[in-house]
């Protein structure tokens, strides 16, 4: 039997003050804007908001009836935050990553409005500092060591020195020039030892005629790779002892095949032949290597579009590759992120210009997508850093060029039940089988209990019970019902806690209540269940 006027009341006063706020501001106009998070308890229901009028935003936040509560409102599922303000014009290229700093590059006049923050700066988990005053051209890439922090790109005469022509090397306290001798921009800096992998626009490297476009530098002297190459190196990467060199050239030291890609193995290079179009990245892992550009075919297989990966002998795809440039690629663990100008990735509508490889599939970050390029991506612990030309992620005002994705912790997973049978959420029926139904008692003073079993089936985060009681009684014959043992909190992954009701009729007839549990598991918050009997 299924009596609730006084709640069938409350949801009428809640969607009253619902209706009210939204026909106020319709025609009296908006006297104030109104967050919907100021007229929800921490539940999602709707308080009362006294004498307010105004408009209410409710974007992002889904809407169910409960019919305890009334309207219940949930906010959007989404990890993605600002780094302070972001950076103010035009793009971030690079984000590295070194402990608690982001280091981010680009081109742009300030981060945060921090001074001397031009065109490189460091986030430091709450706020923005300058490198020095800044750098007078776009940084392209990062190699961080220790304290110290690589930086390439197309500046000169970085903090003064002379010699600190697009490549640079700033100690935490002064800029330093690293070598001397190159007349165009670095684009790649990998480590190998003690020397450095060099990449990009420059050629003649310290007056060596074939250290064309990639060279080595081994702390005193630039070395040639061969004869270098034809065009543009715009991505080094190591893989034991060989060096793997991507972007716009058509041939290294005459090699046949070594178009786009080619593999230093210390003396010579060596082809890897197959790619149709430049290669902006390369990242190794384990024996393989993972490439991203701008190419639409790789060793024949039309799916390795815009990014492959290289197993050695041959290249394989990922799902039906994305349809547009990839500029960035960071692998964690069996996870693969990838950043660019694509769109809609393995189908997915809102996979726009960052998206993530599970080995499987591909799939949007929380659901968002970015609304321009994304031309760098890290990931420092569970968080994932991206830069770009980008605007207000997932509507984020300060989330500008620059924005952080925080994978959300699997949720708590609540579940009640008595008698070993499940009881569900918000159910306003009741069950012998699971405890709900007390059955027949008499009211002169005979009391029966049910004992039921609060769990948490998730399998790595616990549940939290937040309400005071843990276990609220509420309803037309609330004080038949009594806690007289509760749970405890909070509950481990896997586990459970019991807590028991009694049921002592204050008169004959048909008695009901409602039980009320709040708790962490919020796409379930609260738990609600009936419980009722008869007395005699």
């Amino acid at each position: 039997m299924d009596i609730f006027i006084p709640y069938i009341m409350k949801i009428v006063s809640c969607w009253s003050v619902f209706i009210a706020l939204l026909l106020s501001s319709h025609f009296l106009g908006a006297v104030e804007k109104i967050a919907i998070t100021e007229l929800l308890n921490r539940n999602g229901v709707l308080v009362n908001p006294d004498s307010r009028s105004g408009s209410v935003d409710f974007t992002g936040f889904d809407v169910e009836l409960d019919p305890c509560f009334g309207p219940v409102f949930r906010p959007p599922a989404s990890g993605w935050a600002a780094v302070g303000t972001g950076v103010n014009t035009t793009t971030i290229t690079t984000i590295s990553i070194s402990g608690n700093n982001v280091y981010v590059g680009g081109f742009f006049t300030d981060a945060g409005g921090v001074p001397n923050t031009l065109n490189i700066a460091r986030w430091d988990g709450s706020a923005w500092h300058a490198l020095g005053t800044g750098i007078n051209g776009q940084v392209y890439t990062f190699y961080i060591n220790g304290s110290d922090v690589y930086v390439g790109g197309n500046f000169t005469d970085v903090g003064g020195e002379a010699d600190a022509d697009y490549i640079a090397r700033w100690d935490g306290t002064t800029w330093h020039a690293v070598a001397a001798g190159l007349n165009a921009r670095v684009q790649a800096i990998v480590p190998s030892g003690s020397d450095l992998y060099i990449g990009g626009l420059f050629t003649d490297a310290g007056g060596n005629v074939n250290a064309d476009y990639v060279a080595r530098w081994d702390g005193s002297t630039w070395h040639a790779l061969g004869t270098g190459l034809s065009g543009a190196a715009f991505a080094i990467a190591l893989n034991g002892s060989d060096v793997y060199v991507g972007g716009f050239f058509t041939m290294a030291s005459g090699v046949a095949g070594t178009a786009h890609i080619a593999r230093w193995d210390g003396s010579a290079w060596n082809a890897l032949v197959g790619l149709n179009g430049n290669v902006n990245v390369i990242v190794p892992s384990g024996s393989d290597i993972y490439v991203g550009g701008p190419f639409s075919n790789a060793g024949g297989d039309p799916n390795a579009n815009k990014i492959a990966r290289w197993d050695g002998s041959s290249w394989n795809a990922l799902g039906p590759g994305l349809n547009s440039t990839v500029f960035s690629i960071v692998l964690s663990g069996s996870d693969i992120y990838v950043g660019g100008l694509f769109t809609d990735a393995g189908g997915d509508p809102n996979a726009d210009r960052i998206a993530r490889w599970d080995v499987s599939a591909w799939s949007s970050l929380g659901n968002i997508g970015l609304n321009s390029a994304c031309y760098g991506v890290a990931k420092g612990g569970s968080d994932v850093y991206v830069g770009g030309s980008f605007t207000d992620v997932d509507g984020i005002a300060n989330a500008d060029r620059i924005a952080r994705w925080t994978e959300p912790a699997p949720p708590a997973a609540v579940n009640i039940g008595g008698n070993g049978n499940p009881i569900d959420n918000r159910t306003y029926t009741t069950s012998p089988a699971n405890g709900t139904d007390f059955g027949t008692v008499n009211a002169s003073g005979e009391t029966v209990s049910s004992t039921f079993t609060l769990g948490n089936s998730s399998n790595s985060t616990p549940l939290t019970l937040t309400g005071a009681p843990f276990v609220t009684i509420a309803g037309q014959n609330a004080a038949d019902f009594t806690v007289t043992a509760s749970p405890i909190s909070p509950i481990a992954p896997g586990g459970n806690t019991p807590f028991t009701i009694e049921f002592n009729p204050g008169a004959s007839g048909y008695r009901w209540a409602i039980v009320i549990i709040t708790h962490t598991d919020f796409p379930e918050n609260p738990f609600v269940f009936m419980v009722s009997g008869i007395g005699l």
